[in-house]
């Protein structure tokens, strides 16, 4: 029984779709020349007895009928239960399948009424909207051309025509209208301290309007209209009917939290970026997925309508044929926390982020061992630049600097040792060797003195400062330290 109906539901939901796109209509024309010659038949095949019906309302007819003889199933149910005693299982049963039949029917009637009734409306529809608005499965709930609704502060001589369908309310005016889907919409009654005694409070993504009403019971009347649309909307259609007492009822009010999906058309940031996820109120909040159309994309956690928690956000690069990748917490929209920024170039970025910078204790690497430049650096950072104490390992030339940094660069004092076992000690000016400090050689020789430009000695002469350090060689010893030290922030 159960395929039957759903037979009969989904048999029904093609022809009502096809009636409020006018299909019979339009059936009818090409049809009139083979229909007329056989103009009897129809109408025995349509129960239609008025030989003055016109042929496209018994084309009408005629495929409406197999909807229209459930109810004769449901009596003939009835008559054969009729054969059992009232105490039988089979008695029961046909009393049930009987209820189940007439149950369907009115279902199915009352979708026939509400498909009629949208047709009727877009025979009056100004056309160019019609065909942007008109779909199959749309239907019409309610409208407000007879003035029972208008907008708040709406200017003396503009036209506001509120529709509201089974799946939008939309807001026409003149030759515009906009399109608002019921699953991102949020409709409630403002208060009498609000001066809204009338009023209905209309929250969607990017707008906020307020609609006034022409008296407390229209007022009523469309919250009732919106809010029943908006729960149906996101429940989903069903072609069955609604069976048992459970089933069929309805909450008063549709939830603020809920799950859709969304295109933005005004932010200038989102715009035409899709949102699919949790919302609140008009705004995405809790998990969801971010779509722009450029192949950008946030999957994560948002709040109030932004980036927040945690989150994974990933950006194409067309030139490198690649994308940056970004893992970690957000904070109002921008990356704030503790994070991974993997970049298309092949440098990764570990430690923390402040608005969407590389801000405070983290480690970068570029590159690897087998590329052509690979390094390291672990240290502090300040608005995306390297400034405070730092650890650079350039494995290509062999050097690491373990120092101060700003800007970006060697900045103050710090330590240099070299693969050739050079080591400096002293002041850094622009990433170079500037001022004072102290050079150690392989062979243990030491240098103290000033430096104008990285290894370059300067002042007078310097033989007089240089002694040997005897047996005991320091630079061994120092390149064991400054390993230790990396591989333990590390």
């Amino acid at each position: 029984m159960y395929m039957c109906f759903l037979f009969c539901s989904r048999y029904c939901t093609s022809i009502t779709n096809f009636l409020v796109m006018g299909g019979f209509q339009l059936l009818a024309k090409p049809a009139i020349d083979f229909l007329n010659k056989n103009q009897e038949l129809l109408q025995d095949l349509s129960e239609v007895n008025d030989e003055n019906t016109q042929l496209m309302e018994i084309l009408n007819t005629l495929f409406f009928l197999p909807i229209r003889r459930l109810h004769n199933y449901a009596k003939v149910l009835l008559k054969l239960a009729t054969c059992f005693e009232v105490a039988s299982p089979e008695y029961q049963k046909l009393q049930d399948s009987s209820s189940c039949y007439e149950c369907l029917a009115l279902h199915l009637g009352r979708k026939r009424k509400e498909a009629e009734y949208t047709l009727g409306f877009w025979k009056t529809f100004p056309g160019k909207m019609t065909d942007s608005l008109r779909k199959p499965e749309r239907r019409l709930l309610c409208e407000s051309s007879n003035r029972a609704l208008s907008l708040q502060h709406a200017g003396r001589f503009s036209v506001n025509w509120f529709i509201l369908f089974n799946d939008a309310l939309v807001h026409a005016q003149f030759s515009t209208h906009h399109v608002f889907p019921l699953a991102t919409l949020w409709a409630e009654p403002l208060s009498e301290e609000a001066g809204g005694v009338n009023g209905l409070k209309i929250t969607t993504p990017e707008e906020q309007f307020t609609l006034i009403s022409s008296t407390p019971q229209e007022k009523t009347k469309w919250l009732r209209a919106i809010s029943q649309a908006v729960d149906q909307a996101l429940r989903g259609m069903s072609d069955l009917p609604p069976y048992g007492s459970g089933s069929s009822v309805q909450r008063q009010e549709p939830p603020i939290s809920r799950s859709a999906k969304y295109t933005f058309y005004k932010d200038p940031r989102l715009k035409d970026a899709t949102y699919d996820g949790r919302w609140l109120s008009g705004k995405p909040h809790g998990r969801g997925v971010l779509k722009w159309p450029d192949g950008k994309m946030y999957s994560g956690m948002f709040r109030n309508g932004l980036e927040d928690g945690y989150g994974e956000y990933r950006i194409p690069n067309k030139a490198m044929n690649k994308e940056d990748h970004y893992v970690g917490h957000w904070k109002e929209g921008k990356m704030c926390g503790q994070g991974v920024y993997s970049y298309a170039s092949g440098e990764v970025f570990e430690g923390c982020f402040q608005d969407n910078m590389r801000h405070g204790h983290g480690l970068l690497r570029s590159g690897k061992l087998t590329s052509s430049s690979p390094s390291m650096f672990i240290g502090q950072w300040v608005m995306d630049k390297k400034a405070g104490y730092g650890v650079f390992d350039d494995i290509t030339r062999g050097e690491k600097y373990m120092g101060m940094w700003q800007d970006d660069v060697c900045q103050g004092n710090g330590v240099v040792v070299t693969q050739f076992g050079l080591y400096y000690e002293g002041n850094f000016h622009l990433n170079k060797m500037m001022g004072n400090g102290v050079l150690l050689s392989e062979d243990d020789t030491i240098y103290e003195g000033e430096f104008s430009d990285d290894w370059t000695l300067s002042g007078k002469d310097n033989s007089g400062l240089i002694e040997q350090v005897g047996k005991c060689s320091l630079l061994p010893y120092f390149l064991k330290v400054c390993e230790a030290l990396v591989l333990f922030l590390l």
